[in-house]
């Protein structure tokens, strides 16, 4: 067909590395919630064009937060290497080893600086209990997780908040007709949805309606 792949060389390395030790690979973790900078965001930060990742928030006791990053700063390289958005930072960060570390350059207020970033694996906090929801109610088919910086990383999120997710849904079951894997279950009935017990709990008590998240946009799904 005339297509031909390449891997870095670099990434190779490092996969054979960590195959040798009989261990598995983990994207190293920032410790911060992110969003790419749109060209209404550019103008916002004084930024010449559209690129780069903002910080929308700093976990507590993350590496982002021991090396000083804050809320609205915008990370623009790594390692002098441009980040231009989710996807020039996966690769950045595939290239390094967790317990690296490494120069961020950010834009904060208007001023680029640079800051000295450890990397760490992302926790499993809080433990994703696994669960298939089944029953006679509307998201029955769907398997769920508590979502964490762990889970995150699995699924190649940049951009997501704590809660439910959807990590699989059933072929042919109900739940496929208005979800799938990567959205997030916001509320039930008008009640915010905290974790996969809060969840189940709703489910016994009956659900008339379920908000779900994707993308960053809301929709609610109504059942009579």
């Amino acid at each position: 067909m005339g297509i031909g792949f390449a891997t870095p060389s670099n990434i190779v390395a490092r996969i054979v590395a960590i195959g040798e030790q009989g261990g598995r690979i983990v994207r190293p973790w920032l410790g911060v919630s992110m969003q790419r900078v749109t060209p209404d965001l550019a103008v916002g930060f004084g930024l010449s064009r559209p690129a780069g990742l903002v910080v929308k928030e700093v976990f507590l006791d993350g590496p982002g937060a021991a090396a000083g990053l804050k809320r609205n700063d915008v990370i623009v390289a790594m390692r002098g290497q441009p980040i231009d958005d989710e996807a020039s930072l996966r690769f950045r960060l595939s290239t390094l080893q967790v317990d690296a570390t490494v120069p961020v350059s950010i834009v904060r207020a208007g001023k680029e600086m640079t800051v000295e970033l450890k990397l760490a694996p992302p926790p499993e906090n809080p433990p994703r209990e696994r669960s298939v929801l089944d029953g006679r109610q509307p998201l029955s088919g769907a398997t769920v997780v508590n979502m964490s910086p762990a889970v995150a990383e699995e699924m190649g999120l940049v951009e997501w908040r704590p809660g439910v997710t959807v990590v699989e849904v059933k072929p042919g079951a109900y739940a496929g007709r208005f979800i799938r894997p990567g959205d997030m279950i916001l509320a039930t009935n008008g009640q915010d949805v905290k974790s996969v017990a809060d969840l189940k709990k709703r489910i016994a008590a009956g659900i008339s309606s379920v908000s779900i998240g994707r993308e960053g946009m809301v929709s609610t799904v109504q059942f009579r």
